[in-house]
């Protein structure tokens, strides 16, 4: 543990929750950490609204477009959840809140439609090269 001379401001970290049901996971699951490692790849990359990488571009996954709830306070960045996610066993029970993951819905407007659907949820695809 890191110590500090004096009172100081600071942030807090949190586990993260799921906040909707979808396949294997259910609402208030804990989300599990993950870093994924290719070997072989300089770029990393995540496109929100599609299931298939460009071409030259391979596929590590696709899924559901999360974030923050856009009422809540606060900066969010997208994440992309895999199509087959999990949570951490025995988790749901409880609700300790922290970090809440949100299915990303797509809005008309600056956004067009089509080809996207109007408060329709997002799909998400990570790519390497």
């Amino acid at each position: 543990m890191i110590t500090l001379d004096g009172p100081t401001f600071a942030s807090a970290v949190h586990g993260s929750e799921y906040q909707f049901a979808f396949r294997n996971i259910q609402r208030n699951d804990d989300v599990p950490c993950a870093v994924c490692r290719v070997t072989g790849a300089n770029t990393v990359l995540m496109v929100p609204g599609k299931v298939d990488c460009h071409k030259d571009w391979k596929k590590q996954y696709s899924g559901l477009l999360t974030a923050n709830h856009e009422g809540h306070p606060g900066t969010s960045e997208y994440a992309c959840v895999d199509e087959h996610p999990e949570g951490i066993e025995g988790t749901r029970t409880h609700d300790d809140e922290g970090k809440l993951f949100y299915p990303a819905r797509s809005i008309c407007g600056s956004l067009p439609c089509p080809p996207y659907v109007n408060k329709g949820f997002l799909s998400c695809v990570v790519c390497t090269r």
